[in-house]
């Protein structure tokens, strides 16, 4: 009896500690065809399971998918911040934000999501560039306009 009360104990333990791990770094497979995210101890956050991953510890976010396929966004927690659906995600370390594509209808749509992946701007410009030293966004419409975004995606004039 009191070894089955060490074994839950011991197993609950290790469980709570998985539950509060944060990811520290990407790592691979035994095999090295699959990639995931381990703590600062080595322990899996989330295991090898994808063909890429990427871990930008500035802002806290990894990136997960497939090579040539669709992306999604983790936290450090290894929660899911965005699905796996999108063409590109990027990093943007200067605005701490996710540069994300989607295609729609043969074309490539841009738009911005928070490090936390709420919307910020649609997915509705052919490009978007963060101009760093005005703090704004400068997207491009498939016509050709130019829209600009504050850091909170407040339009600008």
């Amino acid at each position: 009896m009191k070894t089955k009360k060490f074994f839950f104990a011991v197993l609950f333990a290790a469980l709570c500690m998985t539950a509060n791990a944060q990811i520290d770094h990407t790592s691979h497979s035994a095999d090295g065809t699959k990639y995931g995210f381990v703590d600062k101890n080595e322990n899996w956050v989330l295991h090898a399971q994808w063909e890429t991953a990427s871990w930008d510890a500035s802002m806290q976010v990894g990136i997960v998918g497939e090579f040539k396929g669709p992306k999604g966004a983790v936290n450090a927690k290894g929660e899911f911040i965005l699905p796996i659906k999108y063409i590109k995600i990027r990093t943007n370390p200067q605005s701490q934000t996710l540069l994300v594509a989607e295609e729609r209808d043969g074309a490539t749509y841009w738009g911005i999501f928070t490090k936390e992946g709420k919307p910020l701007i649609p997915l509705q410009f052919k490009a978007v560039l963060f101009d760093r030293s005005k703090s704004l966004f400068e997207c491009t419409t498939i016509d050709d306009k130019k829209e600009y975004f504050d850091k909170d995606g407040t339009p600008k004039e």
